[in-house]
């Protein structure tokens, strides 16, 4: 499970919005807000397009996503 609230400190450091993330991701809207809101999990392709997306360093990503699927 991704640590949601770090997840969203590190969208908010970038200045982008949950939609603008979502079209990065391939996802619409409501499909990124059920993996934000902890209903859906991120898949492993996902957490990896957000390290890049976000420009997380190593240890910020492992801090997110310590398992995903």
């Amino acid at each position: 499970m991704a640590d949601i609230e770090l997840l969203r400190e590190f969208i908010a450091r970038c200045g982008m919005s949950y939609t603008n993330v979502a079209k990065e991701l391939n996802l619409t809207y409501v499909g990124f807000n059920n993996k934000m809101q902890g209903r859906r999990v991120f898949t492993l392709k996902e957490a990896l397009k957000l390290k890049k997306i976000l420009n997380l360093t190593q240890s910020e990503w492992n801090a997110v996503f310590d398992e995903v699927e």
